[in-house]
């Protein structure tokens, strides 16, 4: 862990099963070491009419203020992003979102961004050069966190 407030952020899926569960376990074994967010594009996201109830009373602990004071920043990292995770093909609107909320979270201070998107896993080497950030899903996260708990208590 890099620092005793390591900023990761969630995206919209984290609030579903199966990551719910985990996403629950890591935020209570090592709350006073991370803290996690939602950015105001997910935010957006789970804020949409069809999106269950559930998912948003999940969601809104976690939710940031909106950023827009931080726009040229967060605009020149998303179109970045949205070339990198668009490749050849320039038929997806989903990945303009997706580079939004990865923007977002590096602008905001994000050192992880918890996915189960396989697309974004993909592309984490050049969104980590990029953006600064880790993609990583949560069992993997959790796994890491185990590994790096039981090294401790073993010194």
């Amino acid at each position: 862990m890099q620092s005793a407030s390591e900023r990761i952020f969630l995206d919209a899926m984290m609030m579903q099963e199966p990551a719910w569960p985990i996403v629950r376990r890591i935020q209570s074994r090592f709350r006073d070491s991370i803290a996690f967010y939602i950015g105001p594009g997910v935010w957006e996201e789970l804020s949409h009419p069809r999106a269950p109830r559930f998912i948003r009373e999940r969601a809104e602990p976690f939710a940031m203020p909106d950023i827009s004071l931080a726009r040229p920043a967060v605009e020149a990292i998303a179109a970045e992003l949205t070339q990198v995770l668009r490749g050849e093909s320039h038929r997806s609107f989903r990945h303009g979102q997706d580079a939004l909320n990865l923007a977002q979270a590096a602008v905001l201070g994000a050192t992880r961004f918890l996915t189960e998107d396989r697309h974004l896993g993909r592309h984490a080497i050049v969104i980590g050069q990029v953006a600064g950030l880790e993609v990583i899903d949560a069992e993997t996260f959790l796994k890491r966190l185990d590994g790096l708990s039981s090294q401790e208590s073993s010194m």
